[in-house]
């Protein structure tokens, strides 16, 4: 027999799952015993809660008669099984849970040691390859599947920080058991006793998010006694971004280690600072002068009450006096995002409710792809419906789809969402999967008036133009940014206007525009209304934004930006 594809194995897999579900669901109609059972998993998504339960139930439960779902249905149903779908069942039936880590990645092969019993596999996962990282905690179950190992059903991670929490539940309660038996192995113990382990994996999630959210607690409280010392110093937006540089050192550099920021003096501030850089968190002069400033402010802060950050706040003082250093390697990173910082620093403090909305949408969806690769269409490589429909249901922008069988481009923002960030590298295809990249991280701890400027700068660039109007030439494409700017910084802001305002004839490009006008609208620029009379009006925000990329701006220190050097800065 030729050997199989890893698709046409899921395929024979997933079918075989179909006829153990509907085989169970028969058995359980006439045995009510399941509905007494105790099952133990995170509650915090009911479809994956249901999947856990689904393959412990399959594989590990055992009815009256002492064996397993599988057992039944092998001697019971032979008949209406494949070969295949036989052995299937059987490499199953021998699968245990357990806890794996993650080691070295060959392509589509992953090479993962099982922690409680020491055998290594080496399994077939190329959806996973490109998802996992060396030391990863997976808590699942591997098994034969035909011809190659590979996770069976759904995998669950355990924070690095729950793993010895983990091991000592574990290693307590399989001796416990041993005093009973003391024959039992650890693989039997895996094997007959896995509801405990679902258990005890369910206890430490809960405790790292308690654990979390007792940090978070006392990160408050460190910050409000800091807060309250700065009220009587600095004016309040200096105290805000004081505040705000803390959480964000917190969130990216002590939380994973949970650390507070009392804990900062266990640190070497070079490390930090270095860190910080390399890992692109740091990625302007300002930024690091911002960073470096807030770090003398509450080391000495802290050093007047407590003697042990002397030395802390001292070595923030030599890295402050010999910034240069630090502003030499910011120079030569390579940074992940080209801002346009004469934009972002206009928008900072005028950003409307919408544009704000629109960044946190934006948010969501990245994180969404973060969490979890998402599946794609074999042919248009777009989203999946089912995954639109969820992604649109936690928007705050929630659309509007008149479809009953809704696609990608039924979806407008999130079609934007999908374009920006593959063009941008937030996303990249991997066969039929979305999944994230380490710019999607990068992007997440960009300030907001960063995030949208980098909208900004896209949508006025020829690539997002070409993508509404493929005919365009690129000669024009510059005219009309040119008019199109002038026309709208014409508009009276806040004021009703006629959509024949906006369409002029001698453009002929009336269906370009509307389109275009749409995505200006969705990002807070222009704003539609439907009563007393249809028309669209520019929002003060869209004035401002503009007037700058028109140069037309009365406050802009004698420098006029050109539309083709701002297209080419992006």
């Amino acid at each position: 027999m030729s050997r199989l594809s890893y698709k046409e194995i899921q395929t024979i897999q997933e079918n075989t799952t179909r006829k153990l579900i509907k085989y169970i669901n028969d058995f359980i109609k006439k045995d009510n015993s399941l509905d007494s059972i105790e099952f133990y998993y995170p509650d915090f998504d009911d479809e994956k809660t249901m999947i856990a339960f689904n393959v412990w139930v399959s594989i590990d439960y055992r009815t009256n008669s002492g064996k397993t779902f599988i057992e039944h249905m092998l001697e019971e149903k032979p008949h209406g099984l494949t070969h295949l779908e036989k052995e299937i069942l059987r490499e199953r039936n021998k699968s245990h849970v357990s806890l794996f880590e993650i080691g070295h990645i060959r392509g589509e092969f992953i090479h993962v040691l099982d922690i409680l019993t020491g055998k290594k596999h080496k399994i077939w996962e190329p959806a996973l390859a490109n998802v996992l990282k060396k030391s990863d905690l997976i808590f699942g179950r591997i098994g034969r599947i035909i011809e190659y190992e590979g996770f069976i059903g759904n995998i669950s991670f355990l924070p690095p920080s729950a793993k010895e929490r983990f091991l000592e539940e574990i290693f307590v309660d399989y001796n416990r058991l041993r005093f009973k038996y003391s024959e039992l192995s650890m693989e039997e113990y895996l094997k007959q006793y896995s509801v405990n382990l679902y258990r005890i994996y369910t206890e430490c999630i809960y405790e790292v998010i308690e654990t979390n959210e007792d940090i978070s607690s006392i990160l408050y409280d460190e910050l409000d006694e800091f807060e309250n010392f700065l009220n009587l110093h600095l004016s309040r937006i200096k105290v805000k971004k004081h505040i705000s540089n803390l959480i964000n050192l917190f969130e990216y550099y002590l939380m994973d280690e949970e650390m507070t920021l009392y804990d900062l003096n266990q640190i070497t501030m070079e490390e930090l600072i270095n860190a910080l850089i390399k890992d692109g968190f740091i990625t302007s002069p300002s930024e690091l002068g911002s960073y470096i400033n807030t770090l003398k402010k509450y080391l000495g802060f802290l050093k007047r009450k407590y003697p042990i950050y002397k030395d802390s706040y001292e070595e923030i003082l030599e890295i402050s006096q010999n910034i240069f250093i630090y502003l030499n390697k910011i120079q030569h990173m390579e940074k992940p995002f080209n801002i346009n910082k004469n934009i972002s620093y206009r928008i900072a403090s005028i950003l409307n409710e919408q544009a704000l909305d629109f960044i946190v949408d934006f948010e969501k969806f990245t994180l969404y792809i973060i969490n979890e690769s998402v599946e794609v269409t074999k042919k248009r490589k777009h989203i999946k419906r089912n995954s639109l429909l969820e992604l649109n249901g936690i928007m705050e922008n929630e659309e509007t789809i008149d479809s009953k069988a809704p696609n990608q481009v039924d979806f407008p923002m999130l079609n934007f969402f999908y374009i920006f960030a593959l063009d941008n590298e937030l996303i990249k295809l991997d066969g039929d999967y979305l999944i994230a990249t380490k710019k999607a991280s990068q992007y997440l701890w960009l300030s907001d008036e960063d995030k949208y400027t980098l909208f900004l700068q896209y949508i006025w660039n020829d690539k997002f133009m070409h993508h509404i109007d493929p005919l365009k030439e690129e000669g024009n494409m510059e005219v009309l940014r040119e008019n199109l700017a002038s026309l709208l910084i014409s508009l009276k802001e806040n004021t009703n206007h006629s959509y024949l305002t906006l369409l002029p004839r001698d453009w002929g490009k009336s269906n370009f525009l509307l389109e275009y006008y749409n995505y200006l609208e969705m990002i807070g620029l222009l704003r539609y209304n439907y009563f007393p009379e249809m028309g669209v009006e520019i929002t003060s925000l869209g004035k401002v934004v503009f007037k700058f990329l028109s140069g037309d701006e009365e406050d802009n220190y004698g420098k006029v930006i050109s539309l083709l050097e701002y297209k080419e800065s992006r």
